[in-house]
């Protein structure tokens, strides 16, 4: 699909207006927002504006995925977040910082047909991350730990979900190497927890083909995930995900794969003369 962004950019500020600094740029964690859909729904529109300094990421955006006309038979949908991550500490190789998020996904209109009774669902997931950069010369580059408190909230309580709220915790440890060779260990558990853009397997209610009414209202996963990026040629990246995982509850392993190449570049088509 053809992309247009307008981006006004004062200093540490963007204001962007059209299709949105997307998907992975929002740099949420997976039980809010799903690492597939940097593949599956990657074109995000709407109203972006982004903070960005040393030691400060901050993105607040609205994503407007389906808008209505008067007489429409469906129903808007609406997505809108907040990402801040606030470095509190830096000294040599030692960073600590504070990441909030919050995701808010709206399902509803008022100059449609639709009878369907309006749906607000409510993520977000507070946390803190500690990072130590390794000497110059040194094998690792780095190891960092991230811990995040996790909540859902029906915030209007229309009667159709599974739960009203619910919450969760995610703790992950990663070790990066020189050799763009990532290793990450996450531990998930969540009691009664609904995330309409987040990662499946983080859910309390199923979305399997098989059992798409499934509810598991405690979820208990270990995770380890080994991340690969291999240069191609200049601008041209191979990514390699493998993702063991084991289900506590359950008793159960399952393991994903994922291939991806990226084409990372920018250039000039055109410059307007003064």
């Amino acid at each position: 699909l053809p992309v247009f962004s307008f981006i006004w950019k004062p200093h540490d500020f963007s204001l962007v207006f059209g299709n949105l600094e997307s998907s992975l740029n929002h740099r949420l964690i997976e039980p809010l927002y799903d690492f597939e859909r940097v593949v599956n729904d990657r074109l995000e529109n709407g109203l972006q504006l982004q903070w960005m300094r040393e030691g400060l990421f901050f993105d607040l955006w609205v994503d407007w995925e389906n808008a209505i006309f008067r007489g429409d038979e469906e129903q808007e949908e609406i997505t809108g977040g907040v990402s801040l991550d606030y470095r509190i500490f830096h000294h040599d190789r030692v960073s600590i910082g504070i990441p909030l998020q919050l995701l808010i996904y709206h399902l509803g209109g008022q100059i449609n047909l639709n009878t369907d009774p309006v749906v607000t669902l409510a993520n977000s997931a507070l946390g803190a991350n500690f990072v130590y950069r390794f000497p110059t010369g040194h094998f690792l580059s780095s190891w960092r730990m991230d811990h995040y408190y996790v909540g859902y909230m029906d915030l209007l309580n229309t009667t159709q979900q599974a739960f009203e709220d619910g919450e969760g915790i995610y703790l992950n440890f990663t070790l990066n190497t020189r050799l763009n060779l990532s290793t990450m260990v996450s531990y998930w558990k969540a009691r009664e927890f609904i995330a309409p853009r987040g990662g499946p397997i983080y859910q309390s209610v199923s979305n399997r083909v098989g059992d798409p009414f499934g509810i598991e209202e405690e979820r208990e996963i270990l995770l380890v995930r080994f991340l690969y990026d291999f240069k191609i040629v200049d601008g041209v990246y191979l990514t390699i995900r493998f993702e063991p995982l084991y289900d506590l509850k359950n008793a159960t392993f399952e393991h994903t794969m994922g291939f991806y190449i990226n084409y990372r570049t920018n250039f000039l088509l055109y410059r307007p003369k003064p």
